[in-house]
């Protein structure tokens, strides 16, 4: 996980910390209308920043697939050392990577967060198999 990433959890509970701080201080002098208003305000914060962290890292995987689909269009091409199956290979964990990205885009909530693992890992597979056969173009 990159550094915003493991930021994100803990920057909601301090949001949710920041939010109930005002609750606490007026304790006495608060009715629990207040309450339930405030507590409500800091959780739609909450869920707010965590759409917008679902929606950067969207995007972000957005633009590798469109990298990877420019990078193996370029490929085929290009390469003459690069195998069929290779070329296979690299197809079918473009293909896993977009099922993937798919999953994520119609997740909502905390479900993004499960998913995002899978679509990161199945991205630095995809970033492998173009490294590995830019390597056998230099052979």
């Amino acid at each position: 996980m990159n550094r915003k990433q493991k930021r994100a959890p803990w920057l909601v509970g301090v949001i949710l910390v920041l939010g109930l701080c005002p609750i606490l201080s007026s304790w006495g002098k608060t009715t629990g209308t207040e309450v339930k208003q405030k507590t409500q305000d800091a959780a739609n914060t909450a869920i707010e920043y965590t759409k917008e962290q679902r929606d950067a890292f969207i995007q972000t995987m957005d633009n590798h697939l469109n990298t990877a689909r420019n990078q193996l269009k370029q490929l085929q091409e290009t390469a003459t050392n690069v195998t069929t199956s290779q070329v296979n290979e690299i197809e079918r964990q473009q293909k896993s990577f977009e099922a993937e990205l798919k999953r994520l885009k119609g997740s909502s909530g905390q479900a993004w967060s499960k998913l995002q693992s899978g679509v990161s890992n199945a991205w630095e597979q995809l970033e492998k198999s173009f490294s590995d056969a830019r390597k056998e173009l230099t052979k």
